[in-house]
């Protein structure tokens, strides 16, 4: 999966070498892009990425509110389901050079209505800058013959249309389309047997099977010196989705460990790497730490960037669909 976020006029990003390795991999199958608005700008200098994007950038509108009209073949998308067949919204709008419509493996999710907006600002009207007319696609997908998938959407460039619910779910269920979710008949591999610890490796005295269920537990006086893991030795996974059910119980907290290597030199059983955090407290409870490295990064519910030196940005807070601010935590029980 890999998500092309406004990364425009990439040949001068990417030397030949990296473009060939990206285009290899979405052809080795079941691979999936999302381009996010200026994806699509000054890419026809590779042209693999602007024939799978199917067009490029012309102009674009100062930020305002336009009609959105959802292709009725597209309706039940599940990144467009469930909402009008017309509604308004505020963003800054991409003219493309040509419309994506009828082209082959392409479908069109939504257009915006050019008549209830000014679609070319001053800046590109002496710049040779031109309206796509009637036909004015804004996202889209497209399955090449050859395999793989590809969402753009127009949105995602400017926060004040990117922190709407509408336009979060719209890039999320983009994502997951792209990503190509496991289908009927795909199962999940169980990593633990349900009777012992066959396949991992962990402190005796903390790890143990009870009634079918994984459980750890830290009894007496003396605290281990360390966090002391338990560890899958099962193999060396690439791309994963995994799945869990978890419980805590007291004022205890724990954490699933994934992209972690181990520290002998810290004691045996003791890790370096990214955590789901499982805790009490519902801000820290699935959110992203780094243990014995650069700590918290974000808490449950916010979105953080961290730049080269470690500078936490704190650029979105997540709202569930059901309206709550605090993430997963509307989910736990």
């Amino acid at each position: 999966m890999l998500v092309l976020n406004n990364a425009n006029e990439l040949d001068k990003v990417l030397p030949e070498e990296q473009r060939k390795a990206v285009e290899q991999w979405f052809a080795s199958g079941k691979k999936g892009i999302v381009g996010l608005h200026a994806a699509l700008v000054h890419q026809t200098k590779w042209p693999w990425l602007n024939a799978l994007g199917g067009c490029d950038f012309n102009s674009d509108s100062d930020f305002t509110k336009a009609k959105v009209i959802v292709d009725p073949a597209a309706k039940d998308h599940l990144s467009v389901k469930g909402l009008p067949a017309e509604f308004w919204i505020e963003a800054d709008w991409t003219n493309h050079d040509r419309p994506v419509t009828g082209l082959p493996g392409f479908n069109v999710l939504l257009r915006v209505d050019e008549s209830t907006y000014t679609p070319v600002r001053d800046y590109f009207k002496t710049r040779g800058g031109k309206p796509m007319g009637a036909d004015h696609p804004i996202a889209w997908t497209h399955e090449p013959a050859t395999g793989g998938r590809f969402f753009y959407t127009e949105f995602g460039h400017d926060l004040r249309s990117l922190s709407t619910p509408f336009v979060r779910q719209h890039i999320l269920e983009g994502i997951k389309w792209a990503a190509q979710k496991p289908e009927a008949g795909e199962v999940f591999t169980p990593l633990f047997n349900g009777k012992d610890l066959t396949g991992w490796e962990g402190d005796p005295a903390l790890w143990k099977v009870e009634d079918g269920v994984v459980t750890g537990t830290c009894s007496g006086p003396e605290r281990p010196k360390h966090n002391s893991f338990l560890i899958w030795r099962g193999g060396v996974l690439k791309d994963f989705e995994l799945r869990a059910t978890i419980r805590i119980i007291g004022d205890n907290n724990s954490g699933i460990q994934y992209r972690s290597r181990p520290l002998p030199e810290v004691g045996p059983w003791a890790i370096t790497g990214y955590q789901c955090d499982i805790h009490p407290a519902i801000e820290h409870t699935g959110m992203t730490y780094e243990e014995r490295g650069r700590g918290i990064f974000g808490l449950n519910g916010m979105n953080v960037a961290l730049d080269p030196d470690r500078s936490r940005w704190l650029i979105g807070v997540i709202v569930h669909e059901h309206g709550s601010s605090d993430g997963i935590g509307c989910c736990l029980k």
